[in-house]
């Protein structure tokens, strides 16, 4: 998919063709087919390979440049079925336009044809590349956000009752965790980078949003690893109170199983067709019944007092 915006007295306008392609105009790419890249490749003149390189997934956030033409991958945050993920975001800047590329169409350059980025301009290409990333790191903050919110639910689910289920949601949590902190570390290395390209004229009205692009990502970092270690510390000391758990169980079993097998053991060594104690007296069966119930008394209240029932 191509879409060619243009911005026109404050108005984003949509241009439909690739040949009617004007100065200051923002090309959107989204899972282009080969013959789209070789058709924005040959009219852009632009290298074909800045137009593959963000259509792999595992392509991690940098910065790569060409003559007139500068390629920045980023990563972004998407949410997933069974959790978060990045995705690849290629941004190239030409003399010309500026081109952004990706596997999937990411939500947050909705708010851009939308109109509610206020000072959005398409012949502000630097601003635009600022104004994307700035848009990634508050985005990254919010999925973390949710997260953390997520992680408090179920250490409290788990207060009540140890379950697989949430168990699971934590490692999933935990994975989620890896994957955004990976890239927010990638993505800190090209905006520190973003300065002292040659190519950026960052205007002073563009400093500020650079450097509060920068704040917002630190603060994700930071956030990431917060949330990573109280899970870590979670998860671990859960694993703690199920291990603890399963060794109270086997104590209780084999403090039972003793109790049990008195009476059993008992009722065995009188089945023997041998001469045993009491077999003539008439209350013999009285007697070695008490017999056994003190025994079992007895051995209760020893593993008791060892905490073991």
């Amino acid at each position: 998919m191509i879409k060619i915006y243009n911005s026109v007295s404050g108005r984003l306008k949509q241009i439909d063709s690739i040949e009617n392609t004007e100065k200051g105009s923002w090309i959107h790419v989204v899972n282009p087919t080969a013959e789209e890249i070789d058709l924005l490749a040959t009219n852009l003149n632009i290298e074909r390979e800045f137009f593959q390189y963000p259509l792999d997934e595992d392509e991690r956030s940098r910065i790569d440049q060409e003559e007139a033409q500068t390629l920045i991958i980023v990563n972004y945050p998407v949410t997933t079925l069974g959790g978060y993920d990045t995705y690849p975001l290629g941004i190239i800047l030409t003399d010309k336009v500026i081109v952004t590329v990706s596997g999937q169409d990411p939500i947050l350059l909705t708010d851009f044809t939308s109109g509610k980025v206020r000072t959005f301009d398409t012949y502000k290409k630097v601003r635009f590349v600022l104004q994307i990333l700035f848009k990634i790191s508050v985005l990254y903050m919010t999925y973390l956000r949710q997260i953390s919110r997520k992680i408090d639910y179920v250490e409290e689910v788990l207060r009540n009752a140890t379950k697989n289920e949430e168990l699971l949601k934590m490692l999933s949590l935990n994975k989620s965790l890896v994957y955004l902190s990976t890239a927010l570390r990638a993505n800190q290395v090209v905006l520190e980078k973003i300065e002292k390209i040659r190519y950026f004229r960052i205007y002073e009205e563009d400093l500020e949003l650079l450097e509060d692009t920068l704040i917002e990502n630190r603060q994700s970092i930071e956030m990431s690893n917060i949330c990573s270690n109280i899970l870590t510390g979670t998860m671990d000391a859960y694993a703690s109170i199920i291990s603890n758990n399963l060794n109270g169980v086997m104590k209780f079993l084999t403090a039972s199983t003793i109790v049990i097998m008195i009476p059993n053991f008992i009722a065995s060594f009188y089945g023997m067709n041998v001469k045993l104690p009491l077999q003539e007296h008439s209350f013999a069966f009285l007697i070695i019944v008490l017999i056994c119930i003190l025994v079992i008394i007895i051995t209760t209240l020893f593993f008791r007092n060892k905490k073991m029932l």
